[in-house]
């Protein structure tokens, strides 16, 4: 997405229209950022946490030549 406005707009019509659970991560920071929604259900902040998780732990192949 170009700007967070753009990406909030977007992320609200998939919402509304599709009627899809989203979950947000923003990457680009030294830490992932969680933006949920303030209507968001437990379930999702749940799934943001779970994927913030998974993109910042590393690969098996990774944790390998971290580790050597």
């Amino acid at each position: 997405m170009p700007n967070l406005e753009a990406g909030n707009i977007f992320c609200k019509g998939l919402q509304h229209y599709a009627g899809r659970m989203l979950i947000h991560v923003g990457m680009g920071a030294k830490v992932p950022i969680l933006i949920d929604s303030r209507t968001a259900k437990a379930q999702e902040k749940l799934h943001s946490i779970a994927l913030a998780k998974l993109m910042c732990t590393p690969a098996p192949m990774e944790r390998e030549v971290v580790s050597q």
